[in-house]
């Protein structure tokens, strides 16, 4: 089975009057992690979120950034660390 989401940086962070928004994409994002830890190769669930767009409004929030791209090495909890290996 193959699947791809959208998703939001709004599901990883709170966005101010946006709860019921933020939460949808949470639930985007979950559901894919979780399916990839318990079901690995024979399951592909991928989610996309993609972030704001770069444009002098949101100068200010980009300062500092950091992203993980490890290819779902760190989607498991540490509890099982030897799941991947």
């Amino acid at each position: 089975m193959k699947r791809l989401d959208i998703g939001s940086m709004s599901g990883f962070v709170s966005d101010p009057g946006m709860a019921v928004y933020n939460a949808s994409k949470a639930f985007v994002h979950g559901p894919a992690r979780s399916v990839a830890v318990d079901h690995g190769p024979n399951v592909r669930w991928n989610a996309v979120s993609p972030g704001w767009i770069a444009t002098g409004m949101v100068d200010d929030a980009f300062a500092g950034q950091s992203f993980v791209v490890d290819g779902g090495l760190t989607t498991a909890s540490p509890i099982q660390p030897g799941l991947f290996q």
